[in-house]
């Protein structure tokens, strides 16, 4: 991850850039086994489920649920490694372990990087290629 900075004053803002999540040979595996139209169908449906989750997770953060987020964020893992989502499912299972730790603060953090990269990895899984090729 780069971090680019600015200064303003005695201000200075952190531009946060996060790495691409997304697996291309998950993706292109499954149009290969399932067909370009099927994956598609496949994909987009479990973009779905992990934007709709993903708004859940912040809500049940947001209002204390931890149980809740526990429980949404181990969904999570199990919905984006099937789309080739394997690194956001890292994030997702790191958040499960910080909220079992307790950790407070690494929770914070955890869940506000598990939602800048599902914003991104979601829109590139829905846009990956139609022709893409397996490597």
């Amino acid at each position: 991850m780069r971090d680019s900075c600015a200064v303003s004053s005695n201000v200075q803002y952190l531009n946060i850039v996060e790495p691409s999540v997304i697996e291309a040979t998950a993706i292109a595996s499954l149009q290969s086994a399932l067909g370009i139209e099927s994956s598609r169908d496949v994909v987009e449906r479990a973009a779905f489920e992990v934007s709709d989750r993903l708004s859940r997770l912040e809500y049940t953060l947001m209002s204390g649920d931890l149980q809740g987020a526990t429980k949404i964020s181990k969904g999570l893992v199990s919905i984006s490694e099937q789309i080739g989502l394997s690194k956001f499912a890292v994030v997702a299972n790191d958040l499960v372990s910080a909220i079992k730790g307790n950790d407070y603060v690494a929770v914070a953090a955890i869940s506000s990087r598990l939602l800048r990269q599902g914003e991104i990895a979601l829109f590139e899984a829905i846009n990956f290629p139609d022709d893409q090729e397996s490597n």
